[in-house]
């Protein structure tokens, strides 16, 4: 099929009608899975048969030049439920995957047909991914190839706005939260916008401001005596200039500011004061100590850096924190230190190494961190419990676990504790005398001059010597009839007969999930169980083969609702008319090829089998 540029426009927009289900695909596509439907900015989902408005289905329309897998004619998008409501914005993509799942073969014909397919595909990409980059942001043929558009790092961009500088280049230098706060404040914005005029004229009179800002003290202090001033103006008439002249001799600096200082009751309070005593004592007990008070004026810079390295108060402060700073905390009377990430308590004559303290005590639960407990120079390490006390090895997740490793620490031996559900409870001895080998269940082992205590004896070496039980017992001859209770018989070569299903323990076996009791009889199925053929949805069950025949209409074979592992079910295209009504395998709520979709079938005869390997991969396709 050629792939023309009138039908290879892969992306079309409608407005839909109220209830409108039909939407026509007109550029060429290869199978559903490259179709994307949107309603809105809501991508819909694919099923053979829609049951929802957000679902839809999918026919192809094949062309007189089509290959195999092609729909050179497009097709039609088929919405469920009652469709769209009227003014929905539509929009079918073509969107191929970018795989290339299967090679020509190396020997044999050469299948020209799935090459033309394959070159097909490939020019159908190329359309898709170029109607991608129409739709991006990118540089005019025309612009400066000195312009990059490429974005700055992920921690460098973080939080930032994209802008471009004066040459047309990305950059992010403006903070997201700024233009956040100017967005917080938009209506004060608006309302300096409301008086630009009057913003204006302060910038025009600036200068008459800050004169006016500069002399503010003065301004202050008139304001502060309107009344006098209101009262000079009321008896404006007796200010001659005799007047003027004495107000100017009086008006001195001096004299005002002498004037000023005796004709105040707190002058008087104040020369009152000084006129005691009291006071005298005080200048002297400073004169006194002069020499401190001018090294601390010398130092106080120090001074006020103490002030604040070290605070008081009820809380932790949060704020003007430097490491090496120090708080006394008045609510748990404890002085803390910070020491760059946090506030540490120090404890009264605490000491700098666990080894300065000679009768340590933990406060809490010792966590490892990650080290080892080690000793220098061949030392042991001691665990004394005291009197009857033991150590104990706590579970957690897992039983108490005790690992000796090997002297490079490459191979282990565990020690483990049965599990919590075994609800055992009891003291394990080591045997006494000289140095001994523990005998273990699986290893091969010789035992010396040992007593068992009622033992059961699977099998005996020819050539070994048997030992009788020293209590009473009766030896079973190998031709008289005897009963055995409670023994065990063990070997390959033994016959038991004449024995009841019912006085086994195990009186049957399982076979394809069914149990079958012994001397019972059960049909064990021998390859696929292949069924009439059907033209209509169908439930397979494990190891069916079906013929499907679509040659009327598209229909479900749906796969077993509890498959196992191994279990198979196959199918095959009956008429030969997959590609015009598609096949729909139903996953039944596994996924197929681990993907959790149903598998549309649509090659003309096609057949294969799907084999259960799990829930993580589902089905897989046996034959690729």
């Amino acid at each position: 099929m050629t792939i023309l540029t009138a039908k290879n426009t892969p992306r079309v927009t409608y407005t839909a009608s109220g209830s409108q289900t039909a939407f026509t695909i007109p550029f060429e596509f290869f199978s559903t899975f490259d179709i994307k439907v949107y309603n809105g900015t809501t991508l819909l989902t694919y099923e053979a048969t829609p049951s929802a408005a957000n679902k839809y289905s999918i026919s192809g329309t094949a062309s007189a030049s089509d290959s195999a897998y092609e729909f050179g004619a497009g097709g039609t998008v088929t919405l469920g439920g009652s469709g769209t409501t009227a003014g929905d914005i539509i929009t079918i993509i073509r969107d191929i995957t970018i795989e290339r799942s299967t090679d020509f073969p190396t020997t044999g014909s050469f299948d020209i047909t799935s090459l033309n397919t394959d070159l097909d595909k490939v020019y159908a990409k190329l359309a898709d991914i170029d109607q991608q980059s129409n739709r991006s942001v990118k540089l005019l043929d025309t612009d400066s190839i000195a312009a990059t558009v490429t974005l700055p790092a992920k921690a460098t961009r973080a939080t930032k706005v994209l802008t471009f500088d004066s040459d047309g280049d990305v950059q992010t230098t403006i903070a997201a939260t700024d233009v956040t706060t100017i967005a917080g404040i938009s209506s004060d914005v608006t309302t300096v916008s409301g008086i630009a005029s009057n913003v204006t004229s302060v910038v025009s009179n600036a200068s008459n401001i800050n004169t006016v800002a500069g002399a503010i003290s003065n301004v202050n202090t008139v304001a502060g005596i309107s009344s006098n001033v209101t009262s000079v103006a009321g008896v404006a008439s007796l200010i001659t200039s005799d007047f003027v002249s004495d107000l100017n001799t009086l008006a001195t600096s001096d004299i005002i500011s002498d004037l000023n200082l005796v004709a105040t009751s707190d002058f008087v309070s104040d020369l009152n004061s000084l006129a005691t005593s009291d006071f005298v004592s005080d200048l002297n007990a400073l004169e006194a100590i002069k020499a401190n008070v001018n090294t601390v004026a010398t130092n106080i810079s120090s001074v006020n850096s103490f002030a604040s390295q070290y605070r008081t108060g009820s809380s932790d402060p949060t704020d003007s924190l430097d490491e090496g700073d120090l708080f006394y905390n008045s609510t748990n009377n404890v002085l803390k230190y910070y020491d760059g990430s946090g506030w540490e308590s120090i404890t009264a004559g605490g000491i700098t190494s666990v080894a300065a303290d000679s009768t340590p005590q933990l406060g809490g639960d010792l966590d490892m961190n990650g080290q080892d407990i080690v000793t220098t120079s061949n030392a042991s390490i001691d665990l004394a419990p005291n009197g009857t006390g033991t150590v104990v090895v706590k579970g957690n997740t897992n039983s108490g676990t005790i690992v000796f490793n090997c002297e490079d620490n490459s191979h282990g031996q565990t020690l483990k504790a049965q599990p919590h559900s075994a609800g055992v409870t009891n003291t394990m001895l080591l045997p006494a005398g000289a140095n001994s080998t523990l005998v273990s269940l699986v290893s091969t082992d010789t035992l010396t001059n040992k007593t068992l205590t009622t033992p059961t004896i699977s099998s005996i070496t020819n050539g070994g010597t048997v030992t009788i039980p020293s209590g009473s017992d009766t030896l079973v001859a190998r031709t008289s009839t005897d009963t055995l209770t409670n023994k065990t018989i063990s070997g390959s070569s033994n016959t038991l007969s004449n024995i009841a299903n019912g006085s086994l323990t195990n009186s049957a076996i399982t076979l394809n999930g069914s149990s079958v009791s012994l001397g019972g009889s059960a049909t064990i199925s021998a390859g696929t169980d292949w069924q009439a053929v059907k033209t209509s949805a169908y439930t397979a069950s494990a190891g069916e083969g079906v013929f499907a025949n679509t040659s009327a209409s598209a229909w479900t074979l749906t796969l077993p609702s509890s498959p196992s592992i191994g279990d198979e079910v196959s199918f095959k295209d009956y008429a030969s008319t997959f590609h015009t009504y598609n096949l729909t395998i139903g996953r039944n709520s596994k996924p197929i090829e681990g993907v959790a979709e149903d598998l549309v079938i649509s090659v003309k005869g096609a057949g294969n089998t799907l084999v259960f390997t799990d829930d993580t991969k589902g089905w897989l396709i046996k034959t690729k």
